[in-house]
């Protein structure tokens, strides 16, 4: 992707209608030429497994794979003083030449699977686990398992809640617990202390010099955000599933943010 940006000496005038100077905002005059690239390359996998056996046990199975690449460049170039407004090229301009760039890059890399067990359409089970890595941390920190499990009955199929059915169509209960890693921390590398380099504000011998000020404070453990959520629910349908709902009590606790 590539931007052009540039500003024009703009005039103002006297009664007369003669050019009597220029805004002060739009001097000196300059162009700049930006450039960016993203390079973002995703590799995901996965297989599954299904299944019925004596028409009593129904399994299911997946495991997967995924992995994220993502490259940036930036740059950029500025010259002030333009010859001519209406050319704007950095080689028709006299003033300083201004450059910058700046990259970065993130990667990502986990596998996942999911387990599922009925048994005669009445007692559910599901697990999940997630293992996941993030280039936003450091090494011994990178990677993080995240499981899940979840749980049901179907009391509506039991054999003692034959003389409810024709009233009460469908009654489930549910409980599920596990947790979920967030990796959206500030900037691509917030476990590396940096220096940074800029201008000071005095001026020494008429110019000002650069200065290199210490860098921040940064964590040495530095790791996943982990979201712990317990779900308890019931489903219902009544009234040959005229009226259907559920009830759901969740409680999440958000740690090592």
């Amino acid at each position: 992707e590539e931007g052009l940006e540039y500003m024009r000496n703009l005039p103002f005038h006297d009664r007369e209608g003669n050019v009597a100077g220029y805004y002060y905002a739009s001097m000196p005059n300059s162009v700049k030429k930006t450039s960016s690239q993203t390079v973002y390359k995703v590799l995901n996998a996965y297989a599954d497994y299904e299944n019925t056996f004596s028409k009593l046990h129904y399994f299911k199975a997946m495991v997967g794979f995924n992995q994220e690449y993502r490259n940036e460049d930036w740059f950029s170039a500025q010259r002030r003083d333009l010859i001519l407004d209406d050319i704007p090229y950095l080689s028709l301009a006299s003033g300083q030449n201004l450059t910058a760039d700046a990259a970065s890059e993130t990667a990502l890399r986990g596998v996942y699977s999911r387990w599922n067990y009925i048994f005669d359409n009445r007692y559910i089970f599901e697990v999940n686990f997630r293992y996941d890595g993030s280039s936003k941390f450091p090494k011994k920190d990178r990677f993080a398992l995240f499981p899940s499990a979840s749980i049901g009955w179907r009391l509506d199929n039991e054999a003692f809640f034959s003389k409810l059915k024709p009233t009460i169509n469908l009654l489930k209960l549910r409980a599920s617990y596990g947790s979920l890693g967030n990796q959206a921390v500030s900037g691509n590398y917030p476990y590396i202390s940096t220096y940074a380099a800029r201008q000071i504000n005095y001026t020494f011998g008429g110019e000002r010099p650069i200065a290199v000020y210490a860098p921040g404070l940064v964590s040495p453990t530095l790791t996943w955000e982990t979201v712990n959520q317990l779900d308890l629910g019931v489903d219902f349908a009544i009234l040959k599933n005229r009226l259907t709902g559920s009830f759901d009590f969740y409680n999440r606790v958000t740690k090592n943010m």
